[in-house]
C-alpha cells in the first residue's frame, strides 16, 4: 500500500497497472533465488553463481524474499516482470567484492546479449567501500541498466560502503512502517537517494 501512496492516510491498497513489469528483466544480485517457487510462476532463472562453493538455488532465503517482493505474483511491484538470479552471496550471507564485481559483469554481459533491454538490478547487499565495486555499478549504469542498491543496516553513513556510495546507482534506505521516520538502523548520508 505505501510504495504506491504518496501521501497518508493510507487507503489500505496496492494499485498497479496490469502491465506492471511487463518486458522488464529484473536481475537480483543476492543469495540466489528458488526459481520453482510459486510466487514466480516460471519467470525466474538463474544467471550465474559467482561465490566460493555457491550452487544455483538459494540457500540462505534474502535473495528469494528480495525477488518476491518486486516481481512476485501477490505483493510483488513489477508482477510481469522476468527475474534473473545472479548469486553472488553464499548461504550465509557472505561473498567478496571480486564475486560481487564478476556478478555484475555478467549482467552486464547479459544485457548487451539480450534481445530485451529493459534491465533492472537489485543489490540488497553491501561491503566496505570498494573502487571496484563502485566501477562495476558505474559500467552498468552506463550500458543503460538502473542499478537501485541498499543504503546498508548500520545506523551509518552510506557514503562509507559500497555499492551505496555509487552515484550512478540509486541508494535507498528504509523507513518505518507507521511515521514515515528513518529506522534507527538504516543508513544515512548524501549518498542516499531516497528512503
Amino acid at each position: 500500500d505505501r510504495i504506491d501512496q504518496a501521501k497518508r492516510p493510507l487507503d489500505g491498497k496496492f494499485t498497479f497497472p496490469d502491465s506492471a513489469g511487463k518486458g522488464v528483466n529484473i536481475f537480483v544480485v543476492d543469495t540466489g533465488v528458488r526459481l520453482t517457487h510459486s510466487e514466480f510462476g516460471g519467470r525466474a532463472k538463474f544467471g550465474g553463481s559467482f561465490c566460493d562453493g555457491c550452487n544455483n538455488d538459494d540457500e540462505n532465503g534474502h535473495g528469494t524474499n528480495v525477488a518476491s517482493i518486486a516481481a512476485g505474483k501477490t505483493d510483488g511491484v513489477a508482477r510481469l516482470a522476468s527475474i534473473i538470479a545472479i548469486r553472488v552471496l553464499d548461504k550465509n550471507g557472505s561473498g567478496s567484492n571480486v564475486g560481487v564485481v564478476n556478478g555484475l559483469s555478467a549482467v552486464l554481459d547479459q544485457h548487451k546479449k539480450g534481445k530485451n533491454k529493459n534491465s533492472v538490478v537489485n543489490m540488497s547487499l553491501g561491503g566496505a567501500k570498494s573502487d571496484a565495486v563502485d566501477k562495476a555499478v558505474q559500467d552498468l549504469t552506463k550500458g543503460g541498466v538502473h542499478v537501485a542498491v541498499a543504503a546498508g543496516n548500520d545506523g551509518e553513513n552510506a557514503c562509507n560502503s559500497s555499492p551505496a556510495s555509487e552515484p550512478s546507482a540509486v541508494t535507498v534506505g528504509a523507513l518505518d512502517e507507521d511515521e514515515d521516520n528513518i529506522t534507527s538502523f538504516s543508513n544515512v548520508g548524501k549518498c542516499v537517494d531516497i528512503f
